[in-house]
């Protein structure tokens, strides 16, 4: 899906604390609440290097693959396992714990 108008987002030319801050957005928050509501248009274009075309295409392509070889019980996880690979799966079970220790630790403080 290509854009249809060449509108870069403030983001690529935002400083780091306005980026921290999330200053750079505060034109569109200004439109939202003038208009009331944003359209599709109001939206800035996707800087390219977050372009997930491809990366949909091929997860489309691995779920049609995952439908044929088990039409009666399909896995979107294991569609999703060989379109990003074992990575993601396993940094995020990394994080499980961690997670709850942390949250442990705060409320067993209380």
């Amino acid at each position: 899906m290509e854009p249809q108008t060449s509108d870069p987002s403030p983001f690529l030319r935002a400083n780091k604390w306005s980026r921290f801050f999330h200053g750079w957005i505060t034109e569109l928050l200004k439109k939202s609440h003038k208009q009331g509501t944003l359209d599709l248009t109001d939206l800035y274009d996707i800087p390219s290097y977050l372009d997930a075309t491809k990366l949909t295409y091929k997860l489309e392509a691995n779920w049609f693959d995952e439908m044929k070889r088990s039409p009666q019980k399909p896995s979107l996880v294991r569609a999703t396992v060989r379109t990003l690979g074992w990575t993601p799966l396993l940094i995020g079970l990394l994080l499980i714990p961690i997670v709850s220790i942390n949250g442990w630790m705060i409320f067993s403080n209380n």
